[in-house]
């Protein structure tokens, strides 16, 4: 089978459904997303705003932990028909300051999220 492939450029709107074609109706697909992280020294300059104590943002602590871990970035991982995907791929939700989960996109300034299908 022969696969056209194309250029897809999305920039994040209002909308919260990613655009999929060219994709077989009644074929299954697996979906997965680029695994991101982000550096938890990146966000350290608002653990003033939640934590009881101070932390410098270069300092010690930040740095130490930062060695350490880093918070996912939203991962998506499915397997659905053609027609199903090309609906529209649900975009997880933006950081809009009211929590965490390992579900939500954290993209920065100029982020992106890379998507694979796989028939």
């Amino acid at each position: 089978m022969s696969l056209k492939l194309e250029h897809v450029s999305y920039i994040y709107g209002a909308d919260t459904q990613l655009p999929v074609r060219a994709l077989e109706n009644d074929a299954k697909y697996e979906v997965n997303t680029k695994k991101q992280y982000i550096h938890i020294k990146s966000l350290a300059s608002l653990l003033k705003h939640i934590l009881p104590v101070e932390l410098k943002p270069d300092g010690f602590v930040v740095r130490t932990a930062n060695k350490f871990y880093a918070m996912p970035d939203g991962e998506q991982h499915f397997t659905a028909h053609g027609s199903t995907i090309m609906a529209g791929i649900a975009m997880p939700n933006r950081f809009i300051g009211s929590g965490y989960s390992r579900d939500l996109r954290l993209m920065s300034d100029y982020g992106s999220t890379m998507y694979h299908i796989k028939r």
